[in-house]
């Protein structure tokens, strides 16, 4: 979601089903400034329709939206979250998430004096809108997602076994789905050979475990290679020197 000096983006989303007239809904979700950001707004706002709003050009919408949050989403380090409510109409079928408003009309917080240009883009996730759960029925909470994971490899070898790829599968079945943050695959070798082969083996570690996940349909990843420059354990027990042979997995958030 963003918008510059001339564009300015939204998100929208269209709703599994119409809402009812006179329930109550929730929204809720998490948003962070991208440190490319010039400045930060208020009054980011979502506005409910029965139609899609559609623009040939990016344009600001003219339309008032119903939740409106008046708080200036200003961190590039860490998650905002934002909750309002609305009453439905009935028939609402799509929520469009923005701004909607002219600059007089908000509050602008320069955080970032070394942007290039007069730029905010804000990141969405974990994005909720239903009706609240009433508190006589039972929820079980989701259980947090892990963000990061790691591969290991026998002794000069670049092939992942069965145990680590069921591992690995685990692993990328309990992210959030889509995916659009971007993954870092990073290989890592012991310290038993020459620098040189240790460099080019912790490459093909790492390009081994990018193909795997590049079967999952990411479209963000990207891949490094350290060799033996950062092991985890330093001695000569061979049971122990196996948590340096490995491919780490992180998610940036």
């Amino acid at each position: 979601m963003s918008e510059s000096s001339n564009n300015v983006e939204y998100l929208q989303v269209e709703l599994l089903e119409e809402l009812e007239p006179g329930e109550e809904y929730t929204l809720s979700f998490y948003i962070r400034l991208s440190r490319n950001s010039l400045i930060a707004i208020n009054k980011i706002g979502a506005f409910l329709s029965s139609n899609g709003l559609h623009s040939k050009i990016w344009m600001r919408f003219s339309n008032r939206p119903q939740i409106v949050f008046n708080e200036v989403a200003e961190s590039t380090l860490s998650w905002q979250k934002y909750e309002g409510k609305y009453v439905a109409k009935g028939g609402e079928k799509f929520i469009t998430v923005g701004n909607f408003y002219q600059k007089h009309f908000i509050e602008e917080k320069i955080v970032e004096s070394s942007a290039g240009s007069r730029t905010t883009y804000y990141y969405l996730d974990d994005f909720f809108f239903g009706k609240q759960v009433m508190a006589q029925e039972k929820v079980t909470p989701r259980k947090p997602a892990e963000w990061s994971h790691t591969v290991y490899f026998q002794k000069d070898s670049s092939s992942i076994s069965h145990v680590e790829i069921e591992k690995l599968v685990a692993f990328i079945q309990q992210l959030p789905q889509p995916m659009f943050h971007p993954i870092k695959v990073e290989g890592h070798t012991d310290q038993d050979a020459s620098f040189e082969y240790n460099l080019q083996l912790s490459q093909q570690r790492a390009n081994r475990v990018k193909e795997r996940l590049g079967t999952f349909n990411f479209q963000n990843i990207y891949s490094t290679w350290l060799g033996e420059s950062e092991i985890i354990y330093i001695g000569t027990k061979e049971e122990k020197k196996g948590m340096n042979r490995r491919v780490t997995i992180t998610v940036e958030r």
